[in-house]
């Protein structure tokens, strides 16, 4: 856990709340600060209020953990739609390219930081699927 290497830690949901409380609560019982923001990464807008969120909150970003990623439920080719593949585009693909271009304007020293790191999370959904 980033916590006990002594970072603080800014975490989002988008429906979990409990779960962020949660993992929030494990976070400052190792002495580290830990911020929660609701953002559906699917929402331009609401990344944006994210990151100036968290300017307010935090003075530097040192590394993102890029972890937000939906599959939905079982379905066959001919039962997905368009409203669900751009969802799901929106979530994993535009998304997650959206809040590093936020986190590079942050961490990169083309930018004037001292760098930073981006991990970029999957599942084993991209090897197997969701048949």
């Amino acid at each position: 856990m980033p916590a006990v290497r002594g970072y603080d830690v800014a975490l989002t949901y988008r429906s979990g709340k409990a779960g962020a409380e949660a993992v929030a609560q494990d976070v400052q019982a190792s002495g580290q600060r830990c911020e929660i923001y609701r953002c559906d990464v699917a929402d331009p807008e609401q990344i944006d209020a994210l990151f100036a969120a968290f300017d307010q909150d935090f003075s530097r970003l040192g590394a993102l953990v890029n972890n937000a990623g939906i599959v939905d439920i079982k379905a066959r080719v001919d039962e997905i739609d368009h409203p669900r593949l751009k969802r799901i585009f929106d979530v994993n693909v535009i998304g997650a390219f959206l809040v590093a271009g936020q986190v590079v304007r942050r961490i990169s020293t083309r930018h004037g930081s001292n760098g930073g790191v981006i991990v970029n999370m999957s599942s084993i959904a991209t090897k197997i699927g969701r048949g």
